[in-house]
């Protein structure tokens, strides 16, 4: 558990201060998920870690190519899927998506665009083009943090 909640804490540091999640950050987030999982149970530990990178993969990998979030987002799961398993990755992703919503909705309040939230939702149901310049964006390390939380939480395996 410390492990792969330090490699999101991380990531969650460089993309609030810097707006972005560093090469650098995520090799050494990498370098410390493969150690961890070498020591936690050797070779075939670090397999079920490429197969949990390989999980949350194929799951974020559309919501980048969506613009929904960013690769530093996909790079810091992916060292997280290294350092923890499959159904990990796929908790943390759901409860990341609750924790982005309630995150933009409290935002948008806070910067009195909650209104230009809903007809931006509007525009996406009808099909006409969104308001890019208003979109509301959150560093979304901070849910997917938040959503590990979520599965520790849910799962009692905080205590």
């Amino acid at each position: 558990m410390l492990i792969p909640s330090l490699i999101l804490l991380a990531g969650v540091v460089d993309d609030i201060f810097t707006k972005k999640v560093h090469n650098k950050m995520f090799v050494a987030c990498v370098v410390v998920a493969t150690a961890f999982c070498l020591l936690q149970g050797g070779v075939g530990q670090l397999g079920l870690g490429v197969l949990s990178m390989l999980t949350a993969f194929v799951v974020i990998t559309p919501m980048v190519l969506l613009k929904v979030i960013g690769a530093g987002d996909l790079k810091i799961m992916l060292a997280f899927g290294l350092a923890s398993s499959w159904q990990d990755v796929l908790g943390v992703v759901f409860f990341s998506l609750i924790w982005a919503g309630v995150f933009g909705l409290v935002k948008a309040t806070l910067d009195g665009k909650l209104v230009l939230v809903f007809k931006n939702v509007g525009a996406m149901v009808a099909k006409r083009p969104v308001d890019t310049l208003t979109l509301n964006r959150i560093p979304y390390t901070v849910p997917l943090f938040f959503g590990w939380m979520s599965v520790l939480v849910n799962e009692s395996r905080w205590l």
